[in-house]
């Protein structure tokens, strides 16, 4: 597998970016389109059980293509107060929107690679996220994200967990952050040139 790189620009961001220690555990983001295979349907009634027990909690939602009311109007009326439904964002104002949240959502079904998952854990956010994909080939449960079955229930004991301990998810989130500081444009061109050699290489032995 040819793994994806992090822009270089992001990842030189993401070396001035708040500690995760210094920002509120309670500060969920999601920044990918709303729709199913995304795992949106999950997020609703995850929101409702995370504020059950952390009520403070607040979710910044980016990147979807809705209209703020459309998109309101998934989840329960008494969340909707603590959702931040964000605009067409600048690179800039990206960077400090993922250098202010500490858990990032992503319980995707279906991805090619899931960048943006990687870009989040980058700027030192716990991930919580599913067995596809990155998740599902990079990824390692309790050690640099949390990798949950697809449901609303498991992704909110998952990020429950997180906001509860201060040493779980300060834990998880450096040791994803190392990680994924290493998908860089270097490590994917050698995969390419690797794969290339390869192919060549085959392709020779079949023709003699």
């Amino acid at each position: 597998m040819i793994p994806a790189a992090v822009h270089p620009d992001l990842l030189e961001a993401s070396r001035q970016a708040s500690p995760l220690v210094n920002r509120r555990p309670d500060r969920l983001l999601w920044f990918a389109s709303w729709e199913a295979r995304k795992g949106s349907w999950y997020v609703p009634g995850a929101f409702r059980a995370i504020r059950a027990h952390h009520p403070q909690t607040r979710l910044a939602i980016g990147g979807v293509g809705r209209a703020e009311a459309d998109l309101l109007s998934w989840f329960h009326e008494r969340d909707r107060d603590h959702i931040d439904v964000l605009p067409r964002l600048t690179i800039p104002e990206q960077v400090d929107r993922f250098s202010a949240s500490s858990i990032f959502l992503f319980p995707s079904l279906s991805e090619g690679f899931g960048l943006a998952l990687v870009e989040a854990m980058v700027f030192g956010m716990a991930a919580v996220t599913t067995n596809t994909a990155f998740g599902g080939d990079w990824l390692t449960d309790g050690q640099d994200a949390r990798v949950v079955f697809p449901s609303s229930e498991h992704v909110a004991r998952a990020v429950i967990s997180l906001i509860g301990s201060d040493e779980i998810r300060v834990r998880i989130a450096q040791a994803g952050q190392n990680l994924a500081r290493s998908f860089t444009l270097d490590r994917m061109t050698d995969a390419y040139e690797e794969a290339f050699l390869i192919l060549r290489h085959s392709l020779r032995s079949r023709a003699s």
